[in-house]
């Protein structure tokens, strides 16, 4: 039963990260939006290798494509790349410093928007250059509070570590 209840957790903070992610914004303040998922994800892939992976992160893109209307799979295809590289680099980033892991991060979210822009290029779409960089500034900025916060919470509830 305590794995259950650490899966449905996990889920929960999911959810929380996929509302925040399409919560309207004012036209300002949407250059500014944190990779919610991606920050989430991360952490997951980061703290529990062994759990959290690929399959989760494609679940998490589709949902995305679903819930954003765009096309299926391009958020699983970001999304998986950067859930691999925190499984593959788990153990070389929790090493690391807070700010070197806000660094670390920042480059994995650039990571996901090139993709992300890539996907959208190769369709005929435009993107804005903000739309690019900004997230990456404000998700690496965010990146010690999400870690301490969901860090506290993965020892309270979660029994899978």
């Amino acid at each position: 039963m305590k794995n259950f209840n650490s899966i449905l957790f996990i889920i929960f903070t999911f959810l929380i990260a996929m509302i925040l992610s399409i919560l309207p914004l004012p036209t300002w303040a949407t250059w500014f939006r944190p990779a919610w998922v991606v920050l989430v994800l991360m952490y997951w892939a980061i703290a529990l290798p062994y759990q959290i992976g690929i399959g989760w992160a494609f679940g998490l893109g589709l949902a995305l494509d679903i819930l954003g209307g765009s096309v299926l799979g391009q958020h699983g295809l970001a999304l998986c790349t950067v859930a691999y590289i925190g499984i593959k680099l788990h153990k070389q980033i929790r090493m690391y410093s807070f700010w070197q892991q806000s660094a670390a991060i920042f480059f994995i979210v650039m990571l996901y928007q090139f993709l992300i822009a890539l996907v959208q290029g190769i369709l005929g779409q435009a993107f804005s250059i903000y739309s690019f960089w900004m997230p990456a500034i404000t998700s690496g900025l965010l990146w010690p509070w999400i870690f301490i916060l969901l860090r506290d919470f993965r020892q309270r509830y979660v029994a899978l570590t």
